[in-house]
């Protein structure tokens, strides 16, 4: 699957959890339940203190059983909210009573205690006497706890003497807030008076200054009106101040003064502009003189590695790890991504965690058995709807070699995607299902093992494995497995595939048979052939053109980031033939905006240099995403690929549903570029063995025939394809040819014309 659909589709919280969770067992229900009581006795039942039991038991829960704690908190959580209602209220209260621009100063009563915390100070002070006078307290058996800062505080304030009359400011336990002490000693302080207070309100001092000067004509005598001997009322300023007030207020404001001075500065600037400082002339002369001798280099580039010193590096590399790209087809629910998941958990590419985080998130949706699956599809429609849809590719290592694998779609709607897949691969898997009916429904006429095998040979693939699938569902019978392989025998060397180049191994890939190891008697009885493992061992790595010139077909253009570089245009694809390295310039074709090299990643590494044979994920700048597009060609300014607008091509006909004729609109995947086209002639019927013309200008293309025919390509909105014949590169001359949903012929180009 692409990059940048891993990257979206990508759990943090999966990825970031650690797998441990907390666990509420018997010991800590006990504990909590222990601990509510002692709160419950402490401060009451939930509808005498007004704080509910699940508020209780939140709070214990968070002081890990601690009721000291708790009630502290709870205590003072109510406090904040009865405060917030009460300065809500008064708020509310002002806004209603006061006229505008009337805020009086008013002194603050003495806050007498809420009833909750006299039930708790007569709580604590009812235990106290119930301790001192020796009497047991009943409660629920519970470790044995310090005493609670509530208790201590109860005892404290019940042998404290008080005064009969006079308030005084209490010494409140921790469970009160700060601003219930600092309210508590501003009342002992300033005792309420005794008289009645009048109804009517005093203006504070600052109100008074503002409403004078704001209406001089109103006088100060004006505004003692009722309530003005009040001893609480606050003091009028005297007359003489408010002058001086109204007086400073007159002048112009530090901010206006500013502008003033600005606008001053700027008259005299134009009136007598200054003259400039003028330089000696020698110094004019020796600094031009200066400036005309500096040389400014431009900045390096890259030094590039020697072609010669990354070909003998290359050619030990290969023989080192034999690489091979590796892709996976088969019927629609073969189980290919479940054979292939299970085979990157076995080699360690997958760990046993993230193999559990599948399993935990398959089985949530009821698809538990796509666990395996899910290491490959990781998009949400994919799990969803169950079916691979893009190609997956990831990568692992057996003894001998290393593997790029591609894990292709196998719905009949997905081929194109099938294709793209192939044309990467130098080696397939072919995934059958053992299961009664399965294989015969993928191997008929219309099923996706047949056109899948099809596409294979005619995109070069020649080594191939299958692997029957599924073997547990049939009790790993031995005649089972002989009738499918009797059965595809045939039509695969018919299709051209060598028998020397086929392998048939049994497994079951949900039970991990025969993958590694055969650990099941009733197959080990009669199968002593290679595990599917082995088998992947004896495949041999194909001959690459490191010397030809770059040739890297995009399959996927992404915005992306790397360890060595912030951001840059990611493009990803394997290289058909030449080298590439970090700092060198390449351009997209078609195209003529050159891009340049700042990293490249294959298989997870962040390389120097990449050669022929690599699937990698170049990190360009100099380009933007709309520059490069899918199924361009990327190449070396040096010695770009030519475009194309027709092409001869020798074709073979597979078993078209609808005739092919002259006019024929077909479709031509070339790699990862899907090409409206045309059969615009009809040249000549060839023999398939010797490649002699035996019939010119058919007029039409019998099935299972060998044909050259002429191929337009494109509407007329480019200028051309990258397509070259297969004497110049093989790899770069394969076509394929489909038509209303099916594939209808293959074929390679003989001769292309601009």
């Amino acid at each position: 699957m692409s990059r940048h659909r891993a990257v979206r589709n990508l759990d943090l919280e999966e990825e970031l959890a650690d797998g441990s969770y907390d666990e509420y067992d018997a010991l800590d229900a006990d504990a909590l339940e222990a601990a509510l009581f002692e709160v419950v006795e402490t401060i009451g039942a939930p509808e005498e203190c007004g704080i509910s039991d699940r508020e209780m038991r939140e709070a214990l829960w968070d002081a890990y059983f601690d009721p000291a704690e708790a009630i502290n908190w709870l205590l003072q959580e109510k406090e904040r909210k009865e405060a917030q209602a009460r300065k809500q209220a008064g708020m509310s209260s002002s806004n209603t009573a006061l006229p505008a621009g009337d805020n009086a100063a008013q002194s603050t009563p003495s806050k007498p205690l809420s009833k909750l915390q006299q039930k708790v100070l007569a709580n604590k002070a009812k235990r106290a006497e119930a301790a001192a006078s020796g009497s047991p307290v009943l409660k629920p058996a519970a470790p044995a706890k310090p005493a609670p800062q509530a208790a201590q505080a109860a005892q404290a304030a019940s042998a404290a003497p008080q005064a009969p009359k006079k308030p005084v400011a209490m010494q409140h336990a921790p469970v009160l807030s700060e601003r219930a002490e600092k309210v508590a000693k501003a009342a002992a302080l300033f005792p309420p008076p005794g008289e009645q207070v009048s109804l009517f309100r005093v203006p504070s001092a600052f109100t008074a200054k503002l409403s004078c000067i704001s209406q001089p004509s109103v006088s100060l005598d004006d505004w003692r009106f009722a309530g003005h001997d009040n001893e609480n009322a606050a003091p009028f300023v005297p007359d003489a101040e408010i002058e001086q007030l109204r007086h400073a207020f007159s002048a112009l404001s530090p901010d206006d003064q500013k502008e003033r001075n600005r606008q001053q500065n700027a008259k005299k600037a134009q009136k007598a502009p200054p003259k400039a400082a003028e330089k000696p002339k020698a110094a004019a002369d020796t600094l031009s003189a200066g400036v005309a001798r500096m040389e400014i280099k431009p900045t390096p580039a890259k030094k590039l590695i020697p072609v010669d010193e990354i070909l003998a590096q290359a050619r030990s590399k290969q023989d080192k790890e034999q690489p091979i790209s590796l892709v996976v087809v088969g019927h629609v629910d073969a189980g290919k991504s479940t054979l292939m998941g299970r085979m990157l958990l076995e080699f360690g590419q997958m760990s046993a965690r993230e193999h559990q985080a599948n399993e935990r998130a398959s089985q949530k949706i009821g698809k538990g058995s796509f666990a395996y699956a899910w290491a490959l599809d990781s998009s949400a429609e994919e799990r969803e709807r169950g079916v691979t849809i893009d190609v997956a590719q990831d990568s692992f290592r057996t003894e001998t070699r290393t593997f790029h694998l591609l894990d292709a779609p196998g719905h009949r709607d997905f081929v194109p995607n099938m294709i793209s897949g192939a044309s990467q691969a130098d080696a397939a898997v072919l995934v059958v299902d053992s299961s009664t009916g399965e294989f015969e429904a993928g191997f008929c006429d219309r099923g996706q093992t047949r056109e899948h095998v099809m596409l294979l040979r005619a995109l070069g693939v020649q080594q191939l494995i299958v692997a029957v699938n599924k073997m547990d569902m049939v009790s790993y019978a031995k005649e089972r497995f002989d009738e499918i392989v009797d059965q595809l025998k045939p039509f695969l060397a018919h299709t051209g595939f060598a028998e020397k180049s086929v392998r048939y191994v049994p497994c079951a890939a949900g039970a991990g048979e025969n993958l590694l190891a055969i650990t099941e008697p009733a197959l080990s009885e009669w199968y002593d052939g290679p595990t599917l493992a082995g088998a992947l061992d004896l495949l041999s790595s194909p001959e690459r053109q490191f010397t030809g010139p770059l040739r890297l077909p995009v399959t996927n253009v992404f915005k992306g980031t790397t360890a060595s570089v912030s951001s840059g245009l990611g493009v990803s694809g394997r290289i058909l033939s030449g080298i590439v390295q970090v700092g060198e310039a390449v351009i997209p074709v078609p195209g003529d905006t050159q891009g340049v090299v700042k990293a490249i990643e294959c298989d997870g590494d962040v390389v120097p240099w990449a050669v022929a044979g690599a699937s990698v994920t170049l990190y360009l700048a100099g380009l933007e995403d709309n520059q490069v597009s899918v199924g361009d060609m990327l190449c070396s300014p040096s010695a770009p690929v030519a475009l194309c607008s027709s092409a001869l091509v020798q074709v073979l006909v597979f078993q078209p549903t609808y005739p092919l004729v002259t006019g024929t609109a077909v479709e031509a995947f070339h790699h990862s570029a899907d090409i409206p086209s045309q059969l615009t002639e009809l040249v000549s019927l060839l023999d398939k063995g010797t490649g002699e013309e035996i019939k010119k200008r058919p007029r039409v293309l019998p099935p299972n025939s060998t044909a050259l025919v002429r191929v337009a390509f494109g509407n007329g909105t480019r200028k051309g394809y990258p397509i070259e014949t297969f004497r110049t590169n093989k790899e770069m001359s394969r076509l394929l040819f489909r038509m209303n949903g099916e594939s209808v012929a293959a074929g390679i180009a003989v001769e292309v014309f601009p």
